[in-house]
């Protein structure tokens, strides 16, 4: 063993008594007095990771060594350093947010039944998209209830939707929902076709359950669906909003103001 590694020894050994004594001590505390230290253990055992790592010269080592309280006084050193921990968490949280928000648009929509699902060994692929569907079922009413004001239909009410779960799933939803509503005259014609182009299935299980019912959008009223129907087909490719024309005489629905 080499001087400097016996003197970096004796630092640690020391660090580590010193540590020992403030947990003896700090278990004496009341459990509230014990909580107001639980940032400087922690970050006072840190200190003692970090000792491992770093490269001291003998000096520095010898420096240390002469302080009654070595573990103390790198804390108090470490506390008076002027850096922002709550923009460090702020970025911890829009970092895991977002991750979150890419996590949920690579999960892709399943396009087959239950039935189908179990018979090719799909099962929990499945099971993940319809519990997204569901999730998406309730963001889109939510985004709804919030966004409609004096008989209006805000303009970024499937923006706020689409950032979320994505076009994919929402135009499924949606589609799904429509269908459920085929015969209903206040969605427009022209959504209703739209609709039946996006293959959304009308799933039933062996018990002849209808499972999609579970993410129809049946709290919204079919006016403000046809409204949401039709802002979602304007973020699509231009030539799927040019799709079926309708009939003379009809008129397709806007986004705009009508009466409920």
């Amino acid at each position: 063993m080499t001087v400097n590694q016996k003197i970096m020894k004796q630092l640690h050994d020391k660090m580590l008594a010193e540590q020992a004594a403030y947990r003896c001590w700090l278990l004496e505390q009341s459990s509230e007095e014990i909580l107001n230290h639980t940032h400087e253990y922690t970050v006072r055992q840190d200190i003692l990771f970090a000792l491992e790592e770093v490269d001291l010269t003998e000096s520095q080592m010898e420096a240390l060594l002469h302080s009654p309280s070595p573990l103390a006084d790198i804390y108090k050193e470490f506390s008076n350093i002027d850096f922002d921990y709550l923009d460090t968490l702020k970025g911890c949280i829009e970092n895991r947010a977002d991750w979150m928000i890419e996590k949920t648009f690579l999960i892709p929509v399943y396009r087959h039944t239950d039935s189908y699902a179990k018979s090719h060994g799909e099962a929990g692929i499945y099971w993940t998209s319809f519990h997204q569907n569901v999730a998406c079922k309730k963001s889109i009413e939510e985004a709804v209830s919030h966004h409609f004001h004096g008989n209006c239909l805000d303009a970024e009410t499937a923006e706020f939707v689409v950032e979320k779960y994505g076009l994919e799933r929402v135009k499924y939803v949606l589609a799904s929902s429509i269908l459920a509503y085929s015969s209903d005259g206040r969605i427009s014609r022209e959504n209703r076709i739209w609709a039946a182009s996006q293959n959304a299935v009308q799933d039933i299980d062996q018990q002849g359950n209808r499972l999609s019912l579970e993410y129809v959008l049946d709290s919204i009223h079919p006016r403000l669906l046809d409204a949401f129907a039709t802002q979602i087909r304007k973020m699509e490719p231009l030539d799927f909003m040019e799709g079926p024309t309708l009939d003379s005489g009809e008129e397709a629905e806007t986004a705009g103001d009508f009466e409920l």
